[in-house]
């Protein structure tokens, strides 16, 4: 993240769901055992580990980002102290894949939706402190390509007035169309690729409960096969080590395919 009037210190931001009308609905229960699980006592559902998920080109992207705001400044900036806010707003998102677009905050025409507590409109996507709120990409995506997304924030501070800050960390990938992206198995593990970003090797951990006949391999975002590998895992974990050496930088999705089940995750080449 960098560093503007705010150090914005946290992994903000998620929440995977799909609806219907133009704004978006937040299931509290399971975005505060989210926060839970990982420790935290307000944040995203999901966080920039996480991330969000990939996009497929000329095709409606429809994803929820669930939200519980911070009760205080220290929140936002860990070198504060445990200063009250009025209210935190989205005044901007930047870097929004292509043919996807945020004008301001109040408008209703462009690709960005926002909601409070309950799932009711929230004017300006504007929040009080410890306020629930969720917000809705839809949009089609025009272009391949890989996508960090800014998030600019303005705090209103009770005697201080308006502090603004961004937060960087969530990416969109807009892949070809039939790419998919599919959440880990119970199982079958796959797990990111150490060290990434990299410029030759890098190891790729999965773990399966069986001995298992696998496949892996490798794609770039116009959807080429650059690599592929038959597999016969052991009971456990097992490694992959995938030379890049002879391709070019950029991103690239590897997956793990077991029957039917197939599991993606992506990596960066950088030299």
């Amino acid at each position: 993240m960098k560093k503007r009037l705010l150090t914005l210190s946290i992994l903000l931001f998620g929440g995977l769901g799909t609806v219907l009308a133009q704004d978006c609905n937040i299931d509290v229960a399971a975005l505060n055992n989210y926060l839970s699980n990982k420790g935290l006592s307000w944040g995203s559902r999901p966080d920039t580990t996480d991330n969000l998920p990939a996009a497929a080109i000329n095709m409606v992207y429809d994803q929820t980002i669930e939200i519980k705001w911070p009760q205080d400044v220290k929140g936002f900036d860990s070198t504060q102290g445990a200063i009250p806010y009025n209210t935190v707003e989205i005044t901007d998102v930047i870097g929004l894949p292509t043919g996807m677009t945020f004008t301001s905050p109040s408008s209703t025409t462009d690709d960005i939706y926002c909601a409070g507590t309950g799932g009711g409109p929230v004017s300006s996507c504007k929040w009080n402190d410890a306020q629930y709120g969720c917000i809705r990409i839809n949009g089609t995506p025009t272009a391949l390509g890989t996508y960090p997304i800014r998030v600019v924030l303005n705090v209103n501070i009770p005697l201080v007035g308006d502090r603004g800050g961004n937060f960087d960390g969530f990416t969109i990938i807009v892949t070809p169309v039939g790419v998919d992206i599919i959440q880990d198995g119970d199982q079958v593990e796959l797990k990111q690729n150490v060290p990434n970003p990299f410029d030759h090797v890098t190891n790729i951990k999965f773990n399966t409960e069986t001995s298992v006949d696998a496949e892996f391999y490798v794609m770039n975002l116009l959807g080429e096969m650059v690599h592929t590998q038959k597999l016969k895992s052991n009971v456990g974990e097992n490694n992959i080590k995938f030379d890049g050496s002879d391709l070019n930088e950029g991103i690239y999705m590897y997956t793990l395919q077991v029957g039917e089940k197939k599991i993606t995750k992506r990596m960066v080449i950088s030299k």
